[in-house]
């Protein structure tokens, strides 16, 4: 793995991150709720934007707690700014494994 794969996400993160304040002070914190509950694609896209970031959580929580990391911090930004703070999750997992936590494989 390369040493530095962890600076993509948290590149990621930070660029979403400014990008998405920059929306909610133009529309507001919840103007992203209008849009989705006006069509079924909406919905649809928030609905899979959920099972998505829980799958992630599902398979990114014992990873960190085998490289002794404790998730709830990142469970909880994750469950506040969604893909944000999933990235930001993962950016933390791939800095942990570079600087020589514990070796845990990605896969099962």
């Amino acid at each position: 793995m390369k040493k530095n794969l962890w600076i993509v996400p948290a590149l990621a993160s930070a660029a979403f991150g400014a990008f998405t304040l920059q929306i909610v002070f133009a529309e507001g914190l919840f103007g992203f709720l209008g849009e989705k509950f006006q069509s079924g694609w909406g919905l649809q896209v928030l609905m899979d934007l959920f099972i998505s970031l829980f799958i992630g959580l599902c398979l990114a929580v014992p990873y960190a707690k085998k490289l002794g990391i404790r998730p709830a911090f990142w469970v909880v930004l994750t469950a506040t700014l969604g893909s944000v703070g999933f990235l930001a999750f993962a950016a933390r997992l791939l800095y942990a494994r570079r600087n020589g936590a514990p070796s845990a494989p990605l896969s099962a």
